[in-house]
């Protein structure tokens, strides 16, 4: 039988290093958990909440359902989970974060399993999971209710099971393989099946492993058995019972603007190369020795990375998120290559050291400026960027490994008891209270009422979307009710409400930081060391015929 290196070593020897791992990846993920800054992305707001929401309100799980529609451009499985978290715990906003963060926190784990399976040192692998922890697009999409980390999982979870089945010639961990196989066709459709069907022939005719899979046709047939068995029952029950839905949203898939064109390359190295910050300048040493890595990690992470990109280079005009699942590959690339003694190494490392330094650090007194970080929290940062800084200018693997844990407490700071200061999605009780049982509408969906999206999670039910052409719409009855919307959609909705012969009451008012701010207003922010002109004005408006 033939096993790689590091499989065949003691393993009592370092058996504390994944332990460490778990807690310290618990440790940076969980802060700042339970409040709603966090949760900033598009998709959430417009989509994932209400499904969720909708679920808990109407005991219907089969469907998911947007605005009252029946929306299949999504499988359920994350809306289930987010639906019975919702229900499980308290905070509603830990609970929208709890799945994603255990899905991320799997995701570091597993990089150092994946590091240690291709006969990379255990210092090396800690050094990939690490650098994977503190990579911008972890701090971004790692703790956020969207697809990208429970689907990074699932890939991972089939990616170890096929390479190890393969290295250690032990085809039971096929099943492994076929799991996330189907989980990942039930967390995002095609994407994730694509993604490891290119994987797994691209490493199978790559490493010409495809001879010794093919001498044990019963195990492959019953891993991919077992991904059948959990990707098709949902989908066989659905359009059994909603056919005719199901080919109408079918169609219109197929011809929806996503495929009309293909995503330019150069846009995806854009996002790789962007979420991989603080580390995207080691990849310049790192291609230029990349033979230092072996054949067998060139095959894996090669394959991985095909699999990743070519199939969504097919789908146009996608967001950076949908880079995501490269980062692993190339953090274990990383730490394959390193070699922090030789000159392009030394130089890439110290001008990251700088870098990192001085952006950590300048994040941490920004805070500590608006009065948004108290004094011990922003020594704390500033501590944690410049002992991150002094561990990468010392270009020893150890210390690049304890720099990445700084990194990543610094993003922890940041992301967590940071953002949560300033207050994002901040909806007061009062408006809550004039809530109370009563339906509310969102009108219009635009990206300045990101805020008023967050109702759903608040008050645990759904809140449709109206427009100007029809503010009775979604079926509801009666001769009042109440709409919420933000800044500019004031003007509209006096607008339609006149058009319509309505009348209208605001109720409450309250205000929140815009998002995505133009610069004039953070600079303005920064120079009056307040958020208000930041702020957004959300309004709880009364319409009666």
């Amino acid at each position: 039988m033939n096993q790689p290196g590091a499989l065949r070593e003691n393993a009592d020897a370092g058996r504390w290093i994944p332990a460490a791992l778990a807690v310290f990846s618990l440790v940076v993920l969980l802060p700042g958990s339970g409040s709603p800054s966090q949760l900033t992305k598009g998709d959430v707001y417009t989509f994932v909440f209400m499904a969720a929401a909708g679920m808990l309100e109407t005991g219907q799980y089969l469907i998911p359902l947007w605005n009252a529609k029946i929306d299949l451009s999504k499988p359920p499985l994350f809306h289930w989970a987010l639906a019975e978290a919702l229900r499980f715990f308290e905070n509603p906003f830990f609970a929208c974060r709890i799945l994603p963060i255990l899905c991320s926190w799997v995701s570091v784990l597993l990089i150092y399993a994946l590091g240690r399976l291709l006969a990379l040192s255990r210092e090396r692998s800690l050094l990939a999971s690490l650098i994977f922890l503190s990579c911008a697009a972890m701090a971004d999409y790692g703790r956020q209710p969207l697809l990208e980390a429970p689907l990074l999982a699932c890939l991972l979870a089939a990616f170890y099971g096929l390479t190890r089945a393969c290295l250690a010639e032990k085809p039971l961990w096929l099943l492994l393989f076929g799991a996330g196989l189907g989980l990942s066709a039930m967390v995002k459709w095609v994407v994730g099946p694509a993604t490891l069907a290119v994987y797994a022939a691209a490493y199978l005719a790559w490493s010409g492993r495809w001879r010794w899979l093919a001498g044990r046709p019963g195990h492959m047939a019953g891993a991919l058995a077992l991904a059948a068995a959990i990707a098709l029952p949902w989908p066989i029950l659905l359009v059994w019972r909603h056919f005719q839905e199901v080919r109408i949203h079918m169609y219109a898939q197929l011809y929806a603007e996503r495929f009309g064109d293909y995503t330019p390359i150069g846009n995806f190295l854009g996002y790789v190369v962007t979420g991989f910050i603080p580390w995207s300048l080691l990849w310049i040493p790192a291609l230029m020795r990349i033979k230092r890595a072996s054949l067998e990690q060139k095959m894996a992470l090669g394959s991985w990375l095909a699999g990743v990109f070519l199939p969504i280079l097919l789908i146009a005009n996608r967001s950076s998120r949908y880079a995501f699942p490269a980062l692993p590959a190339l953090a274990l690339g990383l730490a394959a290559t390193l070699a922090p003694l030789e000159r392009p190494w030394r130089w890439s490392l110290r001008a990251t050291a700088v870098l990192v330094g001085t952006c950590f650090a300048t994040l941490v007194a920004a805070l500590y400026w608006m009065g948004l970080s108290p004094a011990y929290l922003a020594a704390l940062g500033l501590l944690a960027s410049l002992g991150a800084a002094a561990a990468l200018w010392r270009t020893e693997i150890g210390f690049i490994a304890v720099g990445a844990a700084a990194c990543a407490a610094c993003w922890a700071i940041l992301v967590g008891p940071g953002v949560r200061a300033v207050g994002f999605h901040d909806i007061p009780p009062r408006v809550l209270e004039a809530i109370g049982g009563r339906d509310v509408r969102r009108f219009e969906n635009l990206q300045e009422a990101a805020s008023t999206g967050y109702l759903p999670i608040y008050l645990r039910r759904r809140v449709f979307i109206v427009d100007a052409g029809d503010l009775w719409c979604c079926g509801l009855q009666g001769n009042s009710m109440l709409v919420v919307l933000s800044g500019s959609s004031l003007d509209r909705l006096k607008a339609a409400a006149l058009d319509q012969k309505i009348s209208w009451r605001v109720l409450e008012s309250w205000q929140s930081p815009h998002t995505h701010p133009r610069w004039e207003q953070v600079r303005k922010a920064l120079e009056t060391r307040s958020l208000a002109p930041l702020d957004v004005t959300h309004y709880l408006i009364e319409l009666n015929r």
